[in-house]
């Protein structure tokens, strides 16, 4: 989001105006919790056969990652700044906290059919579709505007791979392997 490398640019910019201030940018996967957003709020316990969206359900994947163990991992970093900020290597810079592995649209789609008990599939539609399904216009809605068709610009954002981003840091950071994509979702 443009407003997060804005914020991004403002730190570094800050840190070298004013040596004393530093920081630690900590980008976050997308949340597993949050799949519904990228499947036309498809819910697993009221399966439809078929997920309508502006993409074809392949290309890059997405390293979908448990919201709660990038909570954890976040302490963690803390934890290590706070027990000895002088050799603290991620001070003013960037890292990202993200799932192990990454799933395509489609083996995403799979998962949740999987979890639905029924074959789901995904079928490519135009953003002008897309953004006037009900679930979409209903979902997308805050203080009566509709932002499901700005939403389609995720989809660009997946073709160009920028979910697929995988980092070993969180696992490193938890001390195990982060929990996945499926387990989660099954445990919701």
């Amino acid at each position: 989001m443009a407003a997060h490398l804005d914020t991004e640019k403002y730190l570094e910019q800050l840190s070298w105006a004013v040596p004393s201030f530093g920081y630690t940018v900590i980008r976050e996967g997308l949340y597993s919790e949050s799949y519904p957003l990228y499947t036309s709020f498809f819910d697993p316990k009221q399966p439809v056969p078929e997920i309508r969206i502006p993409h074809d359900g392949g290309g890059p994947g997405i390293a979908w990652v448990k919201r709660e163990e990038l909570g954890e991992g976040t302490a963690g970093l803390i934890r290590r700044f706070v027990e000895n900020p002088d050799v603290f290597k991620y001070r003013n810079s960037r890292v990202l906290l993200s799932g192990q592995q990454t799933l395509t649209l489609a083996e995403t789609v799979e998962v949740l059919g999987r979890i639905a008990g029924t074959p789901v599939g995904i079928r490519k539609v135009s953003n002008e579709e897309y953004a006037a399904f009900p679930e979409n216009v209903d979902g997308f809605t805050y203080k009566g505007v509709s932002y499901a068709y700005p939403w389609t610009t995720s989809f660009e954002a997946f073709r160009r791979g920028e979910g697929s981003c995988v980092s070993p840091l969180l696992g490193d950071l938890l001390g195990r392997e982060p929990e996945g994509f499926e387990t989660t979702i099954r445990r919701m």
